[in-house]
């Protein structure tokens, strides 16, 4: 499928199904293409950002930071539908002992 007919069924979605979505998707193991892609682009932008004809470019080190974080804030939303948090305390099920 082309990039601007995902893109258009995108635009469509809502948060709920988005979120419905990647569940579904992360339980595919060809998913790890896109992680692996997440993390190849964090190190290319990293990788950059430490040569030495940027030390002197503060605008392209923010730039290079902020794509960064951009990769890393979408790398923890996988991670949450992944490996959500364990419920403890008042948040476990009723009737349920969680070990502290």
């Amino acid at each position: 499928m082309k990039f601007a007919k995902l893109e258009s069924i995108a635009r469509g979605m809502t948060a709920e199904e988005v979120t419905d979505s990647l569940r579904s998707l992360v339980n595919d193991n060809r998913f790890a293409a896109v992680i692996r892609s997440i993390q190849d682009q964090k190190d290319l932008v990293a990788d950059s950002a430490c040569q030495l004809r940027m030390a002197g470019s503060h605008g392209a080190l923010a730039h290079a930071a902020g794509v960064r974080y951009g990769l890393m804030e979408l790398e923890g939303k996988i991670r949450q539908l992944t490996d959500p948090p364990k419920k403890t305390g008042a948040q476990a099920a009723p009737g349920r002992v969680t070990p502290h």
